[in-house]
């Protein structure tokens, strides 16, 4: 009787045990980034392009740890100042945060917090003469995004949107520099079964 039991606990527990094997170990992701600055008092609104990478370690098929960098320019112009400066923008993002995710065969549905900084760089040039300053403040995003499982080894993510804010204290001014963040692109996976 004791052995019997073990054994229909054992055919019981057996499909638990092989989906909780059944999703990537890790995850990059590589990708394209647009940022809209909205709501930052006294600069207009700017838009930055450019790129996004991601590292996420899977503890669990809904539950994952993720690093993100990114790089985004903008190009100022006239849209701040009324002068022929040449205005040029650079942003470069750090965060890391969990990520909780609902996985298909077909789609994963993820939302998540991160957690960093974002590494602010602006530069000018007016007849020969140039300057530059730099910060590095407090941010944070709340976002989340699909992916569509093309196979075992890569998927397609269409689209990841987040607000992304930022502490700004710079010259005696400090304010939250508030953006969207779209990206998409494409993931590669890695490690557990069938990975």
């Amino acid at each position: 009787m004791k052995y019997l039991l073990s054994a229909m606990a054992a055919v019981l527990l057996l499909p638990f045990a092989a989906s909780a094997q059944d999703y990537p170990r890790a995850e990059i992701f590589g990708g394209y980034q647009f940022l809209r600055e909205v709501g930052t008092e006294g600069t207009g609104t700017l838009n930055y392009h450019g790129f996004l990478t991601a590292v996420e370690v899977n503890a669990h098929s809904n539950f994952g740890i993720v690093g993100e960098f990114g790089l985004g320019f903008a190009d100022a112009g006239q849209d701040l100042t009324e002068s022929p400066a040449e205005i040029t923008l650079k942003q470069f993002v750090f965060m890391g945060g969990p990520r909780v995710s609902y996985r298909s065969d077909a789609v994963r549905v993820f939302g998540h917090a991160l957690f960093g900084a974002d590494r602010f760089s602006t530069g000018a040039a007016f007849s020969g003469i140039s300057e530059n300053a730099s910060l590095t403040p407090f941010m944070m995003a709340f976002g989340g995004g699909i992916d569509f499982v093309v196979n075992d080894r890569i998927s397609v993510r269409p689209a990841q949107i987040d607000y992304v804010t930022s502490r700004l204290s710079f010259e005696g001014v400090t304010g939250w520099m508030k953006q969207i963040r779209y990206s998409g692109g494409l993931i590669f996976k890695f490690g557990g079964d069938g990975y």
